[in-house]
């Protein structure tokens, strides 16, 4: 339910109100839950550039853009 709950996230303010609540349920938070955080604003950021995935593997980092050509990306400015 938890990654559920983050992948429903859309911005930097519901983020910060999820970290609260989560510290406040749970006490502190493991560095690996600010990775996944940052993973999180990452792939919005991906998002915004018309990236469809980004992968991380073997210490290299791979962005595809999106394979839709008729995406509505692809029509602006």
């Amino acid at each position: 339910n938890i990654y559920k709950e983050i992948d429903d996230l859309e911005r930097e303010d519901q983020l910060s109100t999820y970290l609260v609540n989560l510290r406040d349920r749970f006490g502190p938070v493991p560095d690996e839950v600010d990775e996944l955080m940052n993973a999180i604003r990452l792939r919005w950021k991906g998002k915004l550039l018309g990236m469809e995935k980004i992968v991380l593997k073997g210490g290299v980092l791979k962005s595809y853009f999106i394979s839709n050509p008729e995406s509505a990306f692809y029509r602006s400015p």
